[in-house]
């Protein structure tokens, strides 16, 4: 086991991480256009009466709200996914150690400490590893949000 949590999370979840990264960074892009489209309606086509134009803008408006829903969608089941896997190998580590050290020492002394590590801290444990570099990435522009961060506090 690494001795940090950061390195836990490189360790095991290094790969993960980056394609969590490269979706952050893709739906935090594609956050800004439908505010650039919406200046172009008002500007433009209201301004001007161009109503042909306002209709494919409107269209792509569409597109990019669904295309961005789509990649958030994408990016939760993600986190979730690395997250349940962290979950579940912290817990069958932990299990594991326990069953080794009962078998060598012949003692469940230790079972309630065992039990409470499986059932307790395995989850924010998990939960950090699925959003730890996503989060910041995605809310780099949205500092009200950040307060989401604090999952081990």
């Amino acid at each position: 086991m690494p001795p940090t949590i950061l390195g836990y999370v490189i360790q095991f979840t290094g790969l993960h991480q980056a394609g969590l990264a490269l979706l952050s960074v893709a739906v935090f892009l594609l956050s800004a256009v439908p505010l650039e489209l919406q200046r172009r309606i008002v500007n433009d086509v209201i301004g001007k009466g161009a109503f042909a134009t306002l209709f494919w803008l409107a269209a792509t408006y569409a597109f990019v709200a669904v295309a961005e829903q789509s990649l958030k969608l994408v990016l939760n089941v993600y986190r979730g996914w690395v997250a349940e896997s962290t979950v579940r190998r912290l817990r069958n580590g932990v299990r594991g150690i326990g069953v080794a050290a009962d078998l060598s020492s012949g003692s469940h002394a230790d079972t309630g400490v065992e039990v409470a590590m499986i059932l307790e801290e395995a989850e924010p444990i998990g939960g950090f590893t699925g959003i730890s570099l996503s989060e910041p990435l995605l809310q780099g522009g949205h500092p009200g949000e950040r307060h989401r961060l604090h999952v081990l506090s």
